[in-house]
């Protein structure tokens, strides 16, 4: 049998031993895990995963909770887009950012 591996297999939080710290609110913590995010070469996957399931918590991508809901009000309040109703841009923009 032929197993396709999954993405997160390759993840870097995955496979490091203070994985915990991905969740953490505690400053050290996450630009520990902002740092191995800038390692990883999953980060698209991981960024669509977690919008697709709404489930941003905790650092996904190298962005923290705060900077995704930072971002998100930055783009939605932004002069022309003041008729805002969908995602699509902002998709586009933090896929960019992970690259």
């Amino acid at each position: 049998m032929n197993h396709k591996s999954n993405w997160r297999d390759d993840a870097i939080c995955a496979a490091d031993k203070h994985h915990y710290k991905w969740l953490s609110y505690k400053v050290t913590d996450v630009e520990y895990a902002k740092e191995g995010c800038s390692r990883c070469k999953v980060k698209k996957q991981c960024l669509i995963t977690a919008l697709k399931n709404d489930a941003f918590v905790g650092v996904i991508a190298g962005m923290s909770e705060y900077d995704f809901l930072l971002k998100t009000w930055q783009y939605s309040t932004e002069e022309n887009e003041s008729n805002w109703t969908g995602d699509s841009g902002l998709l586009y923009q933090l896929l960019q950012e992970t690259e």
